[in-house]
């Protein structure tokens, strides 16, 4: 909406760079949504360069997130979060 209200002809998602996303659907959804708003899709597969990406985005100090971003993720992520932090714990008895 936001890409058509202000006069974008293209739209795309990073979403899709991530190994650990459905690079498919996260397409399809992208290739519905661009159609229901006279957009073209701008769809490109980045996922053979995560590996690199991350390393460089570490390197330079670049905040990291974790988790998608989406409920569901960041509830994962806080999950992964207590386990390895009560196994830290438990080490140290």
């Amino acid at each position: 909406r936001v890409a058509q209200e202000r006069g974008f002809e293209f739209v795309g998602t990073t979403l899709a760079v991530s190994p650990y996303q459905l690079f498919e659907t996260c397409n399809d959804v992208l290739e519905r949504l661009a159609a229901a708003r006279g957009l073209t899709p701008v769809i490109r597969d980045f996922r053979t360069y995560y590996p690199e990406a991350t390393r460089r985005s570490r390197e330079l100090g670049m905040y990291r997130q974790n988790y998608c971003g989406c409920r569901f993720s960041a509830v994962e992520a806080a999950m992964d979060r207590a386990r390895i932090r009560d196994e830290r714990k438990a080490a140290k008895k």
